[in-house]
């Protein structure tokens, strides 16, 4: 949901962890811009990388590369289970990243690059 209720959990896989969204506020859609696709689906997925982990890993150089074929083909599966599912969804890359950063309180290291919202076609 968005804004999800307060308490809820995710599940952060890449890092092996769960944060909890905090007390929904307007901050959420207002860093996302306002737009009507986050105000009004009944779920935003917000996927957010670690550059510094994959950097380790490949190097400065190649990193922003990884990152962004990775969160390309999350987004890609995200939304063919979305339509298998019969729901529909989109990718939404405008938003104020520092101000979503805050309102979801993400961890410094987390940089939000994508917003999917995902409900019932109209």
């Amino acid at each position: 949901m968005w804004p999800p209720p307060a308490g809820s959990t995710i599940t952060n896989r890449a890092a092996i962890g769960s944060s909890s969204f905090p007390t929904a506020t307007c901050e959420q859609p207002c860093a996302a811009l306002d737009q009507e696709a986050i105000t009004q689906a009944p779920a935003v997925f917000v996927i957010a990388a670690v550059y510094e982990r994959t950097s380790r890993k490949y190097g400065a150089a190649r990193t922003p590369r990884y990152v962004h074929m990775e969160v390309g083909h999350v987004a890609q599966n995200l939304l063919l289970e979305a339509v298998g599912l019969g729901l529909r969804g989109m990718t939404i890359g405008a938003f104020e990243d520092d101000a979503l950063q805050n309102a979801l309180s993400l961890p410094v290291d987390q940089r939000p690059l994508y917003l999917i919202p995902v409900g019932h076609p109209r």
